[in-house]
């Protein structure tokens, strides 16, 4: 097996009580031609003591005192990177110890037209140790165009992959957007095959301070991302009525994720349902859609008594934690 140098990013933000198992994820790969470049993003926590405890000649380590975009410092840690590989890492999430070798043996066997090899994420809530399987889009070929198309299934968590360096030679996270994250496979996926593996390579840890749990601000990024996308130049045409019924999925969709939450913005429900229609009228047909503003006439705190019943009805019946509406 060919065994060419793999830059690992692992990127941390007042996780103190996860990163230490995060960065062992990563020093205990059985694959061992690593480089880890640790990025402390400002942490005002004891993050820092965590990662001086540890010594291993093939990390390198730069701590910031400003906490900034995450889209910038994953560039800047791709533009310290040595490796003809590259895979991404969140303070909180492990990696599975075979991980890279797994896809590295994959990369050997593929043409240089791909520069993906993903599989789905195992996540484990914290607190009650439950775990769950993520249903992403199984992709052999080009990525973007299959997604757009089945908006029902799930993007690869960005800690899944490994990634050709090279991808990042063309695409790059947007600085201006706080947490561009995943969505950085849409502009890979124009320009570069994805190869699906079933075996999970990664464990995320669901805890209180995720940042995915940030719907509103999250899906708002997400829209400005798409918005981006389109005007990149290598973005077909003939793609722009496939996106717009993407987003009109996701409108909807996280608008009853914002409903089943107990948002109370009443302005941000509105407008996402207001979005639905103008990406892509016929989205308004879909009964979730219809369920989004029957349920948004709810005065919310009748809405809200309406959701905690139902989730200890739930609960009750798989006798479990009930994960958030994802």
């Amino acid at each position: 097996m060919d065994s060419p140098l793999v830059s690992v990013i692992l990127n941390c933000f007042n996780h103190q009580e996860y990163v230490g198992e995060s960065l062992a994820s990563v020093i205990a790969q059985t694959y061992r031609n690593i480089e880890i470049i640790l990025i402390d993003n400002g942490s005002t926590d004891n993050s820092r003591d965590v990662l001086d405890s540890f010594s291993d000649p093939r990390i390198t380590k730069y701590y910031y005192d400003e906490n900034r975009s995450l889209s910038e410092r994953l560039n800047f840690g791709v533009s310290r990177s040595n490796g003809s590989f590259i895979s991404i890492l969140y303070s909180d999430d492990v990696m599975i110890s075979s991980k890279i070798e797994d896809q590295i043996l994959i990369f050997n066997s593929l043409d240089c037209d791909y520069g993906v090899v993903y599989s789905p994420a195992i996540s484990f809530n914290h607190f009650t140790g439950k775990h769950w399987l993520h249903d992403v889009v199984k992709v052999d070929g080009y990525f973007t165009q299959l997604l757009l198309g089945n908006p029902s299934k799930g993007f690869p968590d960005i800690s899944s992959p490994l990634f050709r360096a090279e991808c990042f030679n063309h695409c790059k996270w947007y600085n201006e957007i706080f947490g561009d994250g995943e969505a950085i496979l849409l502009r890979i996926g124009l320009l570069y095959k994805f190869f699906y593996t079933e075996r999970p390579v990664v464990r995320l840890r669901d805890h209180d301070r995720n940042l995915g749990k940030s719907v509103h601000t999250n899906h708002d990024n997400f829209l400005r991302i798409c918005d981006l996308l389109a005007q990149e130049q290598y973005f077909p045409s003939n793609m722009i009525t496939l996106l717009n019924r993407y987003r009109a999925v996701r409108c909807r969709s996280n608008c009853w994720v914002a409903l089943r939450l107990n948002s109370s913005s009443s302005a941000w429900i509105k407008k996402q349902l207001l979005n639905v229609c103008i990406y892509s009228p016929c989205s308004a047909l879909h009964i979730r859609y219809l369920a989004c503003i029957v349920f948004a006439m709810i005065p919310f705190p009748f809405r809200k008594i309406i959701n905690k019943i139902v989730v200890t009805l739930l609960a009750t019946r798989e006798n479990a934690f009930l994960s958030p509406p994802y």
